[in-house]
């Protein structure tokens, strides 16, 4: 046990030692992964926090496919503290691990191409609850912004002869109606994607999913779930 101890203390120094380069000005936590036996060959990975301990930026270092560059991923957050934009990683050449001071310039993502740099990262949008509920997703790319395309999701309860109600004879094994769900007993999503086709799921209060349905025009596809005792 004190050999194992000891192996990690002088493991700690080593890690504080590697990244004595990194950016001091920022908090940030440093791990390193070692891919061999040797501890030849190794990946850093540099985490930036800000004062409430959220994610800045996350840099991989010379994580890049060219092998010299790292692999910054940034993070924002909304002025709830939400994550409204997820961005996709970029190559940051001659970085070293430190805190990239303009993270979310949009010539950062040239290599996605011109026209998608200044699209790259996913835009997500909440409803107004107290319950941070996703309303609407968009993609990167400046084809899903420029044409409105996103997945959208919309919250409400069962309607009164919506869901039907099954069971199972606890002597025969049958499986069999016994009418249907009462009226908001049941949490009704509906989730449209960017070609307009939706998805409905159907959860009860312990957040099993009871009934899905794929609506493809006028066609319904409907999939129901019934549990034993054991709620398997």
């Amino acid at each position: 046990m004190k050999r194992n101890i000891l192996t990690m203390l002088l493991l700690s120094v080593c890690l504080l030692a590697a990244g004595q380069g990194y950016d001091t000005l920022h908090s940030y936590v440093s791990k390193r992964i070692y891919l061999n036996e040797e501890g030849t060959k190794y990946i850093d990975n540099v985490t930036y926090l800000d004062g409430f301990g959220r994610k800045l930026q996350e840099v991989q270092v010379k994580g890049s496919p060219d092998g010299t560059s790292d692999l910054v991923q940034p993070y924002s957050y909304g002025k709830l503290g939400r994550t409204e934009r997820t961005y996709l990683p970029y190559a940051k050449a001659n970085n070293n691990g430190t805190f990239v001071n303009d993270p979310l310039n949009t010539s950062h993502w040239n290599a996605y191409g011109t026209a998608d740099a200044a699209y790259a990262f996913t835009k997500t949008e909440y409803d107004n609850s107290p319950l941070n509920r996703v309303i609407r997703q968009t993609g990167p790319g400046a084809a899903w912004h420029t044409a409105a395309k996103a997945v959208s999701t919309t919250h409400s309860m069962n309607s009164a002869n919506e869901v039907r109600l099954y069971r199972v004879n606890g002597t025969s094994g049958v499986l069999y109606q016994d009418g249907h769900y009462r009226a908001g007993s049941l949490e009704k999503v509906i989730t449209t994607d960017e070609d307009g086709h939706t998805t409905e799921t159907f959860t009860d209060n312990q957040g099993k999913t009871i009934l899905t349905v794929t609506v493809n025009g006028n066609e319904r596809l409907e999939t129901y779930y019934v549990y034993d005792d054991r709620e398997l």
